[in-house]
């Protein structure tokens, strides 16, 4: 079957999700009986996608660490531009030139629809800011007790 879909590079291919496994569908077939669908199906259109794709180079800089706005409107980054280093955004079509969102970096993004923030990892500690550049730490404690005499003996089992 997939030797099927990718002989036939004008066709549609619908890629559904049925009990937590994609299965790719060939849509000239029908579907088999007992299968329902549980969600939306999610359409990719394939010919002439290479027309769709486009390239944002941004001069004298590395980007790093990309992520997508809830709302899938902006691209947001990590890079050093004219000497800064910061997070940036660019709005996907419409204004390419990146501007500077919040001057730290960071890691393990994800940018939440309640409130309009970003919350991640940054300098160790776990943070989010909003897309005006607030940023706000949260800090936390954790006591852990360690059996010292067990800690030995696996040190022991993996050195042996």
């Amino acid at each position: 079957m997939l030797e099927e879909l990718i002989h036939r590079q004008e066709s549609l291919i619908k890629i559904t999700r049925f009990r937590r496994k994609l299965k790719i569908i060939n849509p000239e077939k029908e579907k088999e009986e007992g299968d329902k669908d549980e969600a939306p199906d999610i359409v990719i259109y394939f010919e002439r996608i290479h027309e769709r794709v486009r390239r944002v180079e941004i001069a004298g800089s590395t980007e790093r660490g990309l992520f997508w706005s809830h709302d899938s409107k902006k691209l947001a980054f990590t890079a050093k531009i004219d000497g800064k280093e910061g997070t940036y955004t660019i709005e996907i079509p419409e204004e390419l030139k990146p501007k500077l969102l919040i001057e730290k970096t960071g890691w393990r993004y994800r940018w939440l629809k309640e409130g309009n923030q970003v919350v991640w990892l940054s300098g160790g500690k776990t943070a989010s800011f909003s897309t005006a550049g607030k940023e706000t730490v949260f800090s936390f404690s954790a006591k852990l007790e360690v059996e010292r005499e067990a800690r030995f003996r696996a040190a022991f089992d993996l050195a042996w």
